[in-house]
């Protein structure tokens, strides 16, 4: 946690949180299939969130935003993110991120306006919220 109340995203504090997950998890960032990012559509908060993804060397993982489909949730938010990332991992499919026309980070692997089958291992969700809080879960399927 950053312990400010500013919406004014930590790089630092988003690549920590990231970094203490995946090294929590014993895995390798190469081993992360997919990242639902916090994804606000706000242009500092996504710029921080992905600057703090190639830092932590997920640039690989494909990435959708679930709030282009339901919206900011505010609390609810990451449960809501947690149920969406599950529900792909399932799946074996990848939702598409709604009016994704001109990502501000071409070098990523995102999904745009049609859903993809991918099959889900390794996932990561984000949270990054005011106040600084800085969330990452990482999430492995046993099938």
């Amino acid at each position: 946690m950053d312990g400010n109340r500013n919406p004014d995203p930590s790089l630092d504090g988003e690549t920590e949180a990231i970094q203490s997950a995946v090294d929590a998890a014993g895995w390798t960032p190469a081993q992360i299939d997919y990242v639902n990012p916090h994804g606000t559509g706000s242009i500092v908060g996504d710029e921080t969130e992905l600057k703090a993804l190639h830092a932590c060397g997920l640039a690989g993982a494909w990435l959708n935003a679930t709030k282009s489909l339901t919206g900011h949730g505010l609390s609810a938010a990451g449960t809501v993110e947690v149920i969406a990332t599950l529900l792909q991992m399932r799946a074996g499919r990848l939702h598409p991120t709604r009016n994704l026309e001109n990502p501000i980070d071409l070098t990523l692997n995102w999904v745009n306006d049609q859903s993809i089958d991918h099959p889900i291992e390794n996932a990561l969700t984000l949270s990054m919220g005011f106040g600084g809080i800085n969330t990452a879960l990482c999430w492995q399927c046993n099938d």
